[in-house]
């Protein structure tokens, strides 16, 4: 461990750093673009200071920021999605550090947290169905309709050029309400891959940087063990079952007992939902190919970048037909492969 490291981290400033790590957990569940990172700090203040000082201060935290929601005025009120969104993170810093706490495999690790997290949310968004079915629809509707004003209203010059683009796009706009219907029949699938991608990213965050908190936590495993994720093998029947699942909708035969359009959105939020685990998957495969590249660290981010914007599906073809290819054979095994990310 860097003695450097060591000494910022270190328990004789433990209170500043650890209200430190809690303001920036706030600053990052204050800025959207930046919500995917706010379970960090708090993972982190997990490993470094224990779970009933991280407790407490995540309690403090709540009381301050709901005060600062319903109680404050001007400059110093805060909307209520902030609240929201700590106490999502927690959810996420705590479920995170368990892992750790417990020396649980990464891949297993982000298996029963993510199952567990997608459970609860699940079972909270089919209780307020049950009471108010119209409320998520309604609120979609409301989201969408809003957003699309301000897009056209901020690119009017751009849709107003009459581009086959443009046109496209204007459809789209348009029609608020039939995009919020497509959203709301696939919202197991979003929930689903949110719940997967954030575990995965403060995951793979906290090993990526596992030398602020190893000299606290022996964890055994490494960002190597992180990035070797495997989906267990009995998934890919469901894989197959929902795909010809889907194909089967498409069918004249099927479409005629009315049952097209439910099994189409049934097999769409199951595929969809596998897809981020073999992404998961394919990442490995992509990383570790870097690596018996040689690749540099500026070439690394670019493939990585690219890869995750436009090749997505590609990544998760590789990672669903890993199983059968066992793609890491075919590179040369070097003894620090998968942490060079």
């Amino acid at each position: 461990m860097n003695p450097q490291i060591r000494q910022i981290f270190d328990e004789r400033s433990s209170l500043g750093k650890l209200f430190f790590l809690a303001a920036l957990t706030i600053v990052f569940c204050s800025l959207t673009p930046l919500l995917l990172l706010a379970p960090i700090p708090l993972i982190v203040m997990f490993l470094l200071y224990g779970r009933k000082l991280t407790y407490l201060v995540g309690a403090v935290t709540v009381a301050v920021l709901s005060g600062m929601t319903l109680g404050a005025t001007g400059a110093f009120k805060l909307p209520l999605f902030v609240v929201l969104y700590y106490g999502i993170t927690f959810l996420y810093g705590v479920l995170v550090s368990e892992i750790i706490f417990r020396n649980i495999h990464p891949g297993k690790g982000i298996l029963l947290t993510g199952t567990l997290l997608f459970t609860l949310v699940m079972a909270g968004f089919l209780g307020i169905q049950s009471q108010s079915p119209m409320v998520v629809k309604n609120e979609l509707e409301q989201f969408f309709t809003k957003t699309f004003q301000e897009v056209k209203l901020q690119n009017k010059k751009v849709l107003d050029a009459g581009t086959s683009e443009s046109r496209e796009v204007r459809v789209i706009l348009d029609n608020p309400k039939k995009v919020s219907a497509d959203v709301y029949q696939h919202i197991p699938m979003f929930l689903f891959v949110s719940v997967f991608v954030g575990i995965w990213v403060s995951f793979f965050v906290t090993l990526r940087n596992a030398r602020i908190w190893r000299y606290k936590i022996q964890y055994p495993f490494t960002l190597k063990d992180f990035l070797n994720f495997k989906v267990p093998e009995p998934v890919i029947w469901l894989v197959i079952i929902s795909l010809v699942s889907y194909l089967a909708s498409t069918f004249q035969q099927v479409s005629v007992i009315g049952i097209s359009t439910q099994l189409e959105i049934f097999s769409a939020n199951i595929l969809g939902s596998l897809s981020v685990l073999y992404f998961f998957q394919g990442f490995g495969i992509l990383s570790e190919f870097l690596s018996f590249l040689k690749a540099g660290p500026f070439f690394r981010v670019l493939m990585i970048s690219f890869s995750i914007l436009f090749m997505w599906k590609g990544v998760v073809f590789f990672g669903v037909f890993d199983l059968w290819f066992n793609f890491r054979r075919f590179f040369k095994k070097q003894n620090n492969e998968g942490e060079k990310i």
